[in-house]
């Protein structure tokens, strides 16, 4: 029988267009996040500069990389909304990054007064 799977603490949203300069770093500062779960969701609208391949590369088990046209980052981030799981949702840029205690720090923040969540 397995396991029942923990919903993460964080669900990122990343929507990117030809990043491939910058989308790597985005991604492993996602992975250097110390003690918390966290999703990360990767809407892609059809990168044409080897971006896709990219992320697909990187291969962990909890990113999720959408491939398809959009109707702009809006749409791209609602596409995103639909497939999170996480307790919290955040956006990053494809050209932005976390440091490694950045997570955990808001959710330590999170937690004690659920009213910052405004």
């Amino acid at each position: 029988m397995n396991a029942p799977v923990e919903r993460p603490d964080f669900s990122i949203i990343t929507a990117v267009r030809n990043a491939k300069s910058t989308i790597v770093d985005c991604m492993r500062s996602i992975d250097a996040q110390r003690s918390v779960r966290v999703q990360h969701i990767i809407i892609d609208a059809c990168s044409s500069d080897g971006t896709s391949e990219l992320i697909e590369k990187q291969g962990r088990i909890d990113r999720i990389h959408v491939r398809e046209g959009d109707r702009g980052i809006s749409d791209a981030w609602n596409k995103g909304l639909k497939l999170c799981t996480g307790r919290y949702i955040g956006i990053l840029s494809a050209d932005d990054y976390y440091s490694a205690d950045t997570l955990a720090k808001a959710r330590s923040a999170l937690d004690k007064d659920p009213r910052r969540m405004c």
